[in-house]
């Protein structure tokens, strides 16, 4: 109980076993290449590696993931990533395109209109949650029952805080004409012209309206929409 009460003081406590520069030299060896044949580093093998390079004489897992914490470094995690192609004059062209376009003032006439898709899985649940109660969040059991799959089509502009979800039963290019079509007559009857940015999906192209429409209604809608297209293999 005493101990518990009373910490000791702080002259007292055991130092911490890596200095600064034996920290750096283990940040440096978590972000190398792991050894053959692991997929990524742990601790346990952190640890060998630096008493193995002669970095310390000894240190536990534990000292190794206290000191990783500090820097947010966990190897033992990753993450899904779009890694941009090195040195890729085409992903530099649309990059610098579309940061421009970011930069436009707020026109009404001239709308900047951010659009994507995305596909969802739809399930039943097969026993009936429980309720929420005081305390207690609704809780939903982990059995579901599938009922297959719908798409989502998203508009977003960012200077008028509008955004606009249409839920689809497919994503082909028949079906992005009719979101262009809605764009043009229903969102934006009054503009000028509509400056579109999304990604460089097939569909995602001006050969989708005539796909949909006649020749006559698809030039109408194309007059009024200008395609700008974000660089490929980019997480945007």
């Amino acid at each position: 109980m005493e101990q518990a009460l009373n910490r000791q003081p702080q002259s007292q406590r055991k130092p911490h076993r890596l200095d600064g520069e034996q920290e750096a030299h283990l940040i440096a060896l978590t972000c190398s290449t792991p050894p053959s044949g692991c997929s990524r580093w742990t601790l346990r093998l952190l640890a060998e590696k630096l008493v193995e390079l002669e970095e310390v004489e000894s240190v536990s897992h534990e000292t190794v993931r206290q000191t990783l914490k500090k820097t947010l470094l966990l190897p033992w995690l990753n993450e899904s990533w779009v890694i941009p192609p090195q040195a890729d004059a085409a992903f530099v062209c649309h990059m610098e395109d579309v940061l421009d376009i970011y930069k436009r003032p707020y026109d009404p006439q001239n709308p900047v209109v951010c659009f994507d898709e995305s596909s969802k899985q739809l399930v039943a649940e097969i026993i009936e949650p429980l309720p929420m109660e005081p305390d207690q969040p609704q809780r939903y059991d982990y059995q579901y029952e599938r009922n297959g799959v719908s798409n989502l089509f998203m508009f977003f502009e960012p200077l008028a805080a509008w955004r606009h979800v249409e839920v689809t039963d497919q994503h082909t290019a028949v079906d992005y004409a009719q979101q262009m079509k809605y764009l043009v007559d229903t969102r934006y009857p009054d503009a000028t012209k509509i400056t579109i940015v999304h990604d460089q999906l097939n569909t995602h192209v001006a050969a989708s309206l005539y796909k949909a429409f006649e020749p006559a209604e698809a030039k109408r809608i194309f007059d009024k929409i200008e395609f700008r297209y974000t660089p490929k293999h980019g997480s945007w």
